[in-house]
């Protein structure tokens, strides 16, 4: 017996070394009776598979990013097309740019490896603050050589480093135009009259049936390397209402109507109407800040939101009086990470918000079957936490006017050391409204739209 398997053997690797790979295995058992070669069928399997798999390649997903000086350090991704059994090693070289090692940044290294299996590393590069306004500098990484894989095409990747003195970020939460079945829509073309212009139009795709499951993502806002998700405490529990356009009680079709009044104050995002819902807080993350003060401004305005007669089937809800505004907001406060979880202590038994509102872990986003939207990938570091609220604002009122000139925000200041930040707007309680009419339940928090401004260094050790 061990003969003849050692002739069958030798017989394969013969096989598999002169003929085409379509025909190999055909030719082999044509060779041999099925009984016999099934005995070693596995080994003449795994010789032939092994000569026509090609390499995989290794490849920067994004070649290009933007970032502050004062920042924490710069992930950059670098994915490989396919889990390999061997370890794949990837060298990486400076190659250009106008910013200068040591002065403005620090990359060590020039090596990154693949264990077996993995598809996704990173390389790290600290931007430095050098004190000196010299914003627009570039970097240039590129990949040189791999063991077990091929480099692929655009292998260099170029991080430029900006100044935070005149950051000054417009975000205004927008409806995207409807595609018209319940696929919705990659689009982030915001419907006309949702979002201000000259602002940043926040747009997500489940915006668009006006509900949303899971945390929603906003990347590289207005293009400066800053991240932001948001969430209700009560995961799958936020939707975005515009004065003038009617939607279901539960989303699955497009809103109807046209938006009324002004884009800032006629649409807002809150938890929507479950009955169980235990807050109503709305949070909203911010990654890659360079360390400093800010001030955030707010704006809260929204209108009475009510079932319309007849409608049960299905149950479309109007948002458009102007009557019982929602309670004060407490407060709006920014928090680090750990103290967020502090918070929210034993939230992680409502559907999976604890995840949802961590953000930082991809493998929990809720991609609405769009997996294009967004990148996979982390929005940015947590970082060791040194987020404190200089000035909350309190005791906030949530308005009913009908022009953006009305508008009056709330402003709250606080610094970071480059830690992510958690902005954490309180909802006040109680409130029964026109949608869960017997139910009472905790009041929602209301947001259409923030700026947020970089006002200055913090002093050392603060």
């Amino acid at each position: 017996m061990k003969k003849r398997t050692t002739i069958l053997l030798l017989v394969v690797a013969s096989i598999t070394q002169s003929a085409p790979a379509g025909v190999q295995f055909k030719q082999l058992t044509a060779m041999f009776p099925e009984q016999r070669l099934s005995r070693v069928g596995d080994v003449a399997k795994s010789a032939i598979k092994g000569t026509s798999q090609p390499k995989p390649t290794v490849a920067f997903p994004i070649t290009s990013a933007t970032g502050f000086e004062g920042r924490l350090p710069v992930d950059i991704p670098l994915n490989l097309s396919k889990p390999s059994t061997e370890p794949v090693t990837v060298n990486y070289k400076l190659a250009g740019g106008t910013a200068s090692k040591g002065i403005d940044f620090e990359l060590t290294g020039n090596t990154v490896t693949f264990a077996p299996g993995e598809t996704k590393k990173s390389i790290e590069l600290m931007i430095k603050d050098d004190a000196v306004a010299d914003g627009g500098e570039t970097i240039i990484i590129e990949l040189t050589d791999a063991v077990n894989a091929d480099i692929a095409a655009g292998s260099k990747y170029t991080f430029t480093i900006n100044e935070p003195q005149n950051l000054h970020l417009k975000v205004d939460f927008g409806l995207p135009i409807w595609s018209g079945s319940d696929d919705l829509t990659n689009s982030d073309t915001p419907v006309p009259n949702t979002v201000k212009k000259g602002w940043t139009a926040w747009v997500s795709p489940r915006w668009a049936d006006m509900y949303d499951h899971g945390g929603v993502q906003l990347e590289n806002v207005a293009g400066t390397g800053i991240n932001m998700s948001m969430s209700t405490v009560r995961g799958g529990h936020m939707t975005l209402k515009v004065a003038g356009l009617r939607s279901g009680l539960a989303g699955g079709f497009g809103p109807l109507g046209e938006p009324l009044y002004e884009p800032l104050c006629n649409s807002w995002i809150y938890n929507c109407d479950w009955p169980d819902t235990p807050w109503g807080d709305i949070i909203v993350a911010i990654y890659n800040l360079p360390a400093g003060k800010y001030l955030l401004r707010s704006y809260h305005n929204h209108f009475y939101c009510k079932r319309v007669p007849g409608t049960d089937e299905p149950t479309i809800i109007d948002c458009t009086e102007i009557k019982d505004p929602q309670p004060n907001m407490p407060s709006i406060k920014a928090l680090s990470l750990h103290e967020l979880l502090k918070r929210y202590k034993g939230v992680d038994r409502w559907h999976n918000a604890r995840a949802e509102f961590v953000n930082a872990q991809p493998e929990y986003w809720d991609y609405h079957g769009q997996p294009d939207y967004p990148a996979k990938r982390p929005l940015g570091r947590i970082g060791d936490g040194n987020v404190k609220t200089i000035k909350p604002a309190k005791n906030v009122p949530c308005q009913q006017v009908t022009s953006d000139a009305e508008l009056i925000p709330s402003e709250m200041t606080f610094s970071t050391d480059g830690s992510a930040v958690h902005v954490v707007y309180q909802a006040g309680c109680c409130i029964a409204d026109g949608v869960r009419r017997s139910r009472y339940e905790g009041a929602r928090a209301i947001l259409n739209a923030f700026e947020l401004v970089y006002t200055g260094k913090t002093a050392p050790g603060t």
